[in-house]
């Protein structure tokens, strides 16, 4: 796929899907107010509102709408869709399974390490407070990973790591208070 084509993020049964191309959302025959962004739109907004967007799939409705995204900075990360008015017949019925959304990691990288094993040993034998806050940390590492959040994965790797280190040199400074304690 060449690189200066848009690509475009739609809401499909309240989840994320994409990214399409605007032949393959022609394909699927969006509706106008399916929810879609791209990277530069500051918010999710009705497929019909993007231009480009209107002019392929809508011809006729294209002249009618204008962006204002030109002040707004540029995004990255598509923002949390709002979530769609529901009848009380849509709510009674069951949702749909939700269709994942790939997110592939930056080329070369591999989910950085959760320390676990780290935080446990700390959590066990030298520090209750910092362990655990360790272990909450590497809970975090590989969910964050598979949601395409990498940057925050490698920060929560980092932490476990940190917290981990703090925790059993604390250990290790409270031990002979320990020993006293005991023999007293």
């Amino acid at each position: 796929m060449e690189e200066n084509v848009t690509q475009y993020w739609i809401v499909v049964n309240r989840t994320h899907a994409g990214p399409y191309t605007v032949e393959q959302l022609k394909e699927l025959g969006i509706a106008r107010d399916t929810y879609a962004w791209h990277r530069g739109l500051p918010q999710w907004v009705a497929a019909s509102e993007i231009p480009e967007l209107a002019a392929a799939l809508w011809p006729a409705e294209a002249e009618a709408f204008a962006t204002e995204t030109a002040a707004e900075p540029v995004r990255l990360t598509p923002p949390v869709p709002p979530a769609p008015a529901r009848s009380m017949a849509a709510m009674a019925a069951p949702a749909p399974a939700p269709q994942a959304v790939a997110v592939e990691a930056p080329e070369g990288e591999e989910c950085p390490p959760t320390y676990l094993w780290w935080a446990i040993v700390v959590t066990v034998l030298f520090s209750l407070p910092f362990g655990v806050v360790a272990i909450v940390f590497a809970g975090q590492v590989k969910k964050q990973w598979r949601d395409g959040d990498f940057a925050g994965a490698r920060r929560s790797a980092e932490r476990v790591f940190w917290f981990s280190i703090i925790g059993f040199v604390t250990g290790l400074m409270m031990m002979p208070f320990q020993i006293v304690a005991l023999l007293l």
